[in-house]
C-alpha cells in the first residue's frame, strides 16, 4: 500500500520483505501471527517525537522504515544524541521491560513507519513466546554495552579529532559486504554530530575540513575508505572479500600515478600480510605507505617479530612524533603515546 511521503506500508509482518535478522524479525510462524494482532502500525513524518524523555511507559515503537534520533537533554538545553536507530531496530525497549520512564527522547530523522506495541500487550507476548523473550534479554545485553562504550568515548576521549574519527570508522563498519567501494554516507547535520560525539557544531565543520584536506571524507568514497573495507573483510573472516578488493585496488594502482592509491594499496596488502603472520613480506609494502600511523603501528609490530631493533626504534619515535589532523592519527597516535616504548 502507497502512502504518504512515497512510502509502502508494511501492514503484514508476514509479509514483510525486508525481514532480517532484528529483533521482532524472523520469528517463528506463530510468533509472527501474534505479533500482527498485538502492533498498530502508522506512519510518522520527519520530526515526530515518539516518546519524550521523562515519559511514563507506554509501550515500544518497532521501526519498519526511516530512522530516529534518541537523545537525551540536560534543563541548560545541551543534548546528547546516543543513538540513530534505523528499520529493524525497537525504540523504548529499556523503560517498558523495567517499568521506568524513556530514558531518551525518540524523534524520526526522516519519514517512516513503525508499529506500536502497547506496553501490557508485549509483557504478555514475552511470557508466552520464550525464544522472544531470550531475543529482548540478548538485545538489552547489547543496549548495556553500548552504553558503556558510549560513555567511554565522551569520558575518557580527550580530543574531538579522536571521537570524530571513530564516528566515521563506526558508520563505514557495515560497508564491506558488497564488491563496491565502500562509503560512508553523512545524512545528519554537523549540529546532531557535534551532539553524537559531545562537542560544538562549529568543531565538526572544522573536523570535516581538516578530514577532506586529507582526502579521508569525499561524497563517493575516497581510495582510504576501499583500503579499509579490504581490511575489514579480512579480520571478519571473509578472505575471498578481502582479496577481490584488494585485486581492485591493485588494479587501480597499476594504472596509476596517485600517490594516494599507490600508497593505499601497499597499506592494504601488507596489512592483509600481517593477519596471515608473513611479518618478512609484509615489511616492503608497508614501506610504501610510513606516512599513515596505521601502517606505522604496523611496522612497528613487523620489525619487532623480525628482530629489527633499529627500524623499530626509528618508526616508533616517528609514530610518536606525528601530529595531523587526519582520522588514522586521532585514533592511533594518542595510545601509542602512553605506551613504553619497545626495549
Amino acid at each position: 500500500m502507497r502512502a504518504p511521503y512515497g512510502l509502502n506500508i508494511i501492514d503484514n509482518c508476514l509479509g514483510c520483505p525486508v525481514r532480517e535478522e532484528h529483533l521482532f524479525c524472523n520469528l517463528p510462524p506463530a510468533a509472527v501471527q501474534k505479533l500482527n494482532e498485538i502492533k498498530s502500525t502508522a506512519v510518522y513524518p520527519k520530526s515526530t517525537m515518539l516518546f519524550i524523555e521523562g515519559q511514563q511507559p507506554r509501550g515500544v515503537f518497532v521501526l519498519c522504515t526511516g530512522k530516529a534520533k534518541l537523545f537525551t537533554s540536560a534543563s541548560d538545553g545541551k543534548t546528547v544524541i546516543t543513538k540513530i536507530s534505523e528499520a529493524g531496530d525497537v525504540l523504548g525497549l529499556n523503560a517498558n521491560i523495567s517499568n521506568r520512564p524513556y530514558e531518551v527522547t525518540a524523534e524520526m530523522l526522516e519519514p517512516g513507519q513503525a508499529n506500536f506495541i502497547a506496553r501490557d500487550a508485549l509483557l504478555q507476548f514475552l511470557r508466552v513466546h520464550g525464544e522472544v523473550a531470550l531475543r529482548v534479554a540478548e538485545q538489552l545485553s547489547r543496549n548495556y554495552y553500548a552504553a558503556h562504550e558510549e560513555i567511554r568515548t565522551l569520558g575518557l576521549t580527550n580530543s574531538p579529532s579522536e571521537k570524530f574519527a571513530k564516528l566515521l570508522l563506526a558508520w563505514s563498519a557495515d560497508a564491506g559486504t558488497s564488491h563496491e567501494p565502500a562509503h560512508v554516507k553523512m545524512t545528519l547535520t554537523h549540529e546532531e554530530i557535534a551532539e553524537m560525539i559531545g562537542t560544538t557544531r562549529e568543531t565538526v565543520s572544522r573536523l570535516f575540513s581538516d578530514f577532506k584536506k586529507k582526502q579521508l571524507l569525499q561524497t563517493k568514497g575516497s581510495t582510504m575508505i576501499i583500503r579499509n573495507r579490504a581490511v575489514r573483510a579480512a579480520h571478519a573472516g571473509n578472505p575471498t572479500l578481502g582479496d577481490a578488493t584488494l585485486k581492485q585496488l591493485e588494479a587501480m594502482a597499476a594504472g596509476s600515478r596517485n600517490r594516494v592509491i599507490q600508497s593505499s594499496y601497499n597499506g592494504a596488502a601488507g596489512t592483509l600480510l600481517i593477519d596471515q603472520k608473513k611479518f618478512d613480506e609484509a615489511i616492503s609494502f608497508l614501506e610504501e605507505d610510513q606516512d599513515n600511523p596505521f601502517t606505522m603501528q604496523l611496522l612497528v609490530q613487523a620489525y619487532y617479530q623480525t628482530n629489527q631493533s633499529d627500524k623499530l626504534h626509528e618508526i616508533e619515535a616517528k609514530l610518536r612524533g606525528t601530529n595531523v589532523a587526519t582520522m588514522e592519527q586521532a585514533v592511533v597516535v594518542p595510545a601509542v603515546r602512553l605506551q613504553r616504548p619497545q626495549i
